[in-house]
């Protein structure tokens, strides 16, 4: 299907992928771990293809999970990014959330990031 808009909160979001995966993870002995929201991501509201966001952030959580050992963490979290001045979709009602899964067993490098363009307002 061709992508679609529609406004959403990110907590959310994140809380979705979370519950989908906290029992996985718990029967694999890895801690899942959703951080709180940056109080600029918590009051904003987006607009986004939500299905897709959604599909890419639980292919990194299965992603996370799969390759933990037993006794790892995996943690979830939200930063917002900027938005290049020279982008065509570089406007004050828009911005870059980046969206990760790090597996703190195998080190700080995120094992999967989904990012994009959001409107913001």
């Amino acid at each position: 299907p061709p992508p679609s808009s529609a406004p959403f909160q990110l907590d959310e979001l994140l809380d979705t992928a979370a519950t989908i995966f906290r029992a996985v993870a718990a029967s694999k002995g890895v801690r899942l771990t959703v951080e709180p929201l940056p109080d600029e991501l918590a009051t904003l509201s987006l607009e986004g293809d939500v299905r897709r966001l959604q599909q890419c952030l639980n292919n990194g959580m299965s992603n996370a999970i799969k390759f933990t050992d037993p006794g790892g963490a995996v943690v979830l979290h939200a930063r917002r990014g900027e938005v290049a001045a020279t982008s065509a979709a570089a406007s004050p009602a828009r911005a870059r959330v980046h969206v990760c899964v790090r597996a703190r067993a195998r080190g700080a490098e995120p094992l999967g990031c989904c990012s994009g363009v959001l409107l913001g307002g």
